[in-house]
C-alpha cells in the first residue's frame, strides 16, 4: 500500500514518540522488567518507557539503565509488583508527557554570596555539592562560575574543578592589570561511576591576590547536571 507525501506528514504530525511493546513484560524488582529474549536488538540504555499497573488509568515512567537478553534495568518511577499494562518504549528525546526530570536534571547546586579573598589555592567557600550519580553510564556536567579581580596587578587567577584532591578540569584567566576584573565559566562533561560524589571549586591567586567577587544576584556557583 502506497502511502501519499501529505498523509504520512500529518501522522509523523501526530505521533506522540511512544511505539508499542510486544512480548514478555513483566515485574522482576522495583528496578528490573523481565522481556522476551533478544532485548538487546530493541532496548538501549537511555530508551524511555511508560506503562500502567494493571489498568489503573495513570502511566508510570521509567529509562532504561541497563539492557541484558531478557531483562532491562530501569530508573525513575518504582516498578510495581503487580501485571503490567498499556506498554509503550521510545527512542526520542522526548515523548509525550515524559517527565523533563528523568531526561536531563539538576544533581547538585552550591553558590557562594559574599566577596572572598584568594591569595594561595583554596576551597571557595560554599561552592562543593553532593550528588548522587545513578547507574546506567549517563553523563554529567559540571559547570564552574567565578568572578574575580586582581588587588594587586597582573596576575594570573585558576579556577578548578575538584573531587576531593583530584583535579577534574582548570580553567586559567589573567588580569591585565590591578583592579582588572575577569570571569572564569566552563564545564566538565565526563561519565563518572555511580554512587556519592563531593564536587568543588578552588581558586588560586598564583603569586598575588585576588577578591572573588559574589553577590546574592550575581553569585559565583558549581553547578552539576545528569545529561
Amino acid at each position: 500500500m502506497r502511502i501519499d507525501t501529505p498523509t504520512l506528514a500529518t501522522q509523523l504530525a501526530s505521533w506522540d514518540g511512544w511505539m508499542p511493546i510486544s512480548g514478555t513484560f513483566t515485574y522482576a524488582s522495583a528496578t528490573t522488567i523481565n522481556i522476551s529474549a533478544g532485548g538487546a536488538s530493541i532496548y538501549n540504555v537511555g530508551d524511555k518507557i511508560r506503562f500502567q499497573n494493571n489498568d489503573s488509568g495513570t502511566y508510570l515512567y521509567v529509562y532504561v539503565v541497563t539492557v541484558a537478553d531478557t531483562l532491562l534495568t530501569v530508573q525513575g518511577d518504582a516498578v510495581p509488583n503487580a501485571t503490567l499494562t498499556d506498554k509503550y518504549h521510545s527512542k526520542i528525546a522526548q515523548p509525550l508527557n515524559f517527565p523533563d526530570n528523568m531526561i536531563g536534571r539538576v544533581l547538585g547546586y552550591a553558590e557562594a554570596t559574599s566577596n572572598e579573598a584568594i591569595t594561595t589555592e583554596a576551597d571557595i567557600t560554599s561552592c562543593s555539592t553532593t550528588v548522587t550519580v545513578p547507574i546506567g553510564g549517563r553523563h554529567v556536567r559540571i559547570t564552574a562560575h567565578v568572578r574575580g579581580i586582581s588587588t594587586d596587578g597582573p596576575r594570573n587567577m585558576t579556577v578548578s574543578i575538584k573531587e576531593s584532591t583530584t583535579q577534574l578540569q582548570t580553567y586559567i584567566d589573567t588580569a591585565a592589570a590591578a583592579s582588572a576584573q575577569m570571569t572564569c565559566e566552563f564545564s566538565h562533561v565526563f561519565i563518572p561511576s555511580a554512587g556519592s560524589h563531593t564536587y568543588k571549586l578552588t581558586a588560586n591567586a598564583n603569586g598575588g591576590t585576588f577578591t572573588l567577587q559574589a553577590a546574592a544576584t550575581a553569585p559565583n556557583f558549581i553547578l552539576v547536571e545528569l545529561l
